[in-house]
């Protein structure tokens, strides 16, 4: 499956992403920046409302793991609209066993392969 990735784009911050990710349903890939400057992937998310989901983890009340990162490191994003909830779902799953993210659980199911805008430490 081809998926239609953003550029990259950085830093994770509230004016960003007000202006520039869409109220649709999709994907999303966050990462932040290590101290050699390469970039790991961190969290990956399915959801919606790409918007909404990316303002809220601004505000992280559930996971001190995502907040640290985003408050106290530079970060940045990817995502790339995609309706279906099941395709969604398969992408996630498929991101979760290449990039291995450090901030969330296995989402379960299974994955379906696809583009990667960036792997893993980059």
């Amino acid at each position: 499956m081809f998926i239609n990735w953003s550029r990259f784009n950085m830093p994770y911050k509230e004016r960003y992403i007000k202006n520039k990710i869409p109220a649709v349903a999709g994907i999303y890939v966050l990462y932040v920046q290590l101290e050699n400057e390469k970039w790991d992937c961190f969290y990956i998310g399915n959801t919606e409302n790409l918007h909404n989901a990316m303002m809220q983890h601004l505000d992280e009340k559930e996971n001190p793991k995502i907040k640290e990162n985003i408050q106290d490191y530079v970060c940045g994003f990817e995502y790339a609209p995609l309706e279906e909830a099941e395709a969604r779902a398969s992408v996630s799953k498929y991101l979760f066993d290449k990039l291995k993210p450090d901030c969330m659980e296995d989402p379960g199911g299974n994955g379906i392969r696809v583009n990667i805008a960036r792997v893993g430490k980059f």
